[in-house]
């Protein structure tokens, strides 16, 4: 039927697409908290930057929180994480 076969195409996508949207929203928040604890707080700008970035810019800002002295050198990408 018809409403089988939406819950089996758009059904997955849009719980896919939940999903990402969780992970991101996750993982922002755990980048915010970290910041805060190293820097002792963020402005609104960097809050508002982190949590609409997407995941792969969260994930590379993760790596590289230990090497930077700043959240502003953490956006600008000083301090490359190492491998």
């Amino acid at each position: 039927t018809y409403r089988e076969h939406w819950l089996e195409t758009e059904g997955q996508q849009y719980l896919a697409r939940g999903m990402a949207q969780g992970e991101a929203k996750g993982k922002a928040e755990t980048l915010v908290q970290i910041l805060e604890h190293r820097f002792g707080g963020l402005s609104d700008a960097d809050r508002a930057r982190i949590t609409q970035a997407p995941t792969d810019e969260l994930e590379a800002w993760t790596l590289r929180i230990t090497d930077v002295d700043s959240p502003e050198s953490l956006f600008n990408g000083a301090g490359e994480a190492r491998h």
